[in-house]
């Protein structure tokens, strides 16, 4: 049974076409991919990202067991701030990346991917061990609406009370309200642009969509699917759980290493990761952009001569960089410039290795 957010009526009025991701009926569009990427890399765009996971986590060794569970930072972490990691296995697999927000001393909420909420719920539940932890998995209880671009601060500000979000910083939150609806407006995103990820009470995303829609109307924002939230996410060189990574990569081949905190005492996966350290695996995540009209896809073999050398792990047009863009594994002995081929329905392209991210503002 594919399942639908609170918002999928007002998708449709908006015209949506959808697709199913992680189980749920989504938006893929509204108008174009390319003219949704391009509202949020100039101007704004609206998503839904209810079928996101929320898990509770909290007690009184809450901080102990996040500290455990994940590589990264955690019993540093203030609260009010928000913090992105890999989660490990034993093995220093990723069982998934995820945001989680300090909400109090012993309590925090964490943002998963909506495919992997049940085996992440699980995966904690089998390590909480004789630890005074609840675990809660509210995923039901919250619809999630993110605004991303360059005027979303000027739009959110507009509709914000009890909350100054100008002073909200990076990878911060803070609780306010939206129209009356009591809001936690965090500072985080997934496209490369400035932007908020707003949770809300699941039944109340409709009407916090259409507030953020019309606050934004003479700012040029559009509501924005799956479509654009992936060229936007590839082009700011984010990984894609199951496409770039799962349970068989570690964050070294990743290239997630900066987010793992390996000065800690010990966290699950600790020794396997160290080990795979030392070995130095050759193939490493990074980008790649086509040197021809060619769009790389998921699978796509990589040669440098006639040697293979690798693979794309995601790939798609990339409006704002004008070209076919990549996620790829190669060898990190490669230098950004280097050219190479890709494979792509058994004919060889050209492309160049150009590293992460693929767009920089900047450029």
């Amino acid at each position: 049974m594919v399942k639908r957010t609170a918002m999928y009526d007002l998708h449709k009025e908006l015209g949506a076409r959808f697709t199913e991701f992680g189980g749920w009926e989504m938006p893929v569009r509204y108008t174009t991919i390319k003219e949704e990427h391009m509202a949020v890399r100039q101007n704004a765009g609206v998503f839904d990202l209810s079928h996101m996971g929320e898990i509770r986590v909290k007690g009184k060794d809450a901080v102990e067991f996040l500290g455990y569970v994940l590589p990264s930072r955690v019993k540093s972490v203030k609260v009010g701030k928000a913090v992105y990691t890999p989660m490990l296995n034993e093995n220093a697999g990723i069982v998934d990346d995820l945001i989680f927000y300090r909400i109090a001393d012993d309590e925090y909420l964490l943002i998963v991917n909506a495919s992997n909420v049940e085996k992440d719920f699980a995966h904690l539940a089998k390590h909480v061990g004789e630890r005074e932890v609840e675990l809660i998995d509210e995923s039901a209880q919250w619809s999630l609406v993110a605004i991303q671009g360059p005027k979303a601060e000027d739009i959110v500000a507009k509709v914000a009370e009890e909350v100054n979000v100008r002073e909200i910083p990076f990878f911060g939150f803070a609780f306010g309200k939206i129209a009356g609806m009591p809001v936690s407006i965090a500072r985080t995103g997934y496209t490369g642009e400035d932007g908020f990820e707003i949770l809300v009470e699941w039944d109340k995303g409709p009407e916090l969509m259409k507030v953020l829609l019309e606050a934004g109307k003479d700012e040029g924002v559009l509501p924005c699917g799956l479509g654009a939230r992936d060229s936007l996410r590839l082009e700011a060189g984010f990984p894609l759980y199951g496409e770039d990574m799962d349970e068989n990569t570690t964050p070294v081949e990743a290239n997630l290493m900066r987010f793992i905190r390996m000065k800690k005492k010990s966290f699950l996966g600790k020794e396997a990761l160290q080990k795979k350290i030392e070995e130095d695996p050759l193939l490493r995540r990074t980008g790649i952009v086509m040197l021809d009209r060619a769009i790389p896809r998921h699978g796509s073999k990589i040669y440098k001569g006639d040697e293979e050398i690798g693979y794309v792990s995601s790939g798609t047009f990339g409006p704002a960089v004008g070209a076919g863009i990549a996620q790829v594994y190669i060898p990190y002995t490669l230098d950004k410039g280097t050219e190479i081929m890709v494979e792509i329905r058994g004919k060889l392209h050209p492309a160049k290795v150009v590293g992460l991210p693929i767009y920089r503002k900047d450029s």
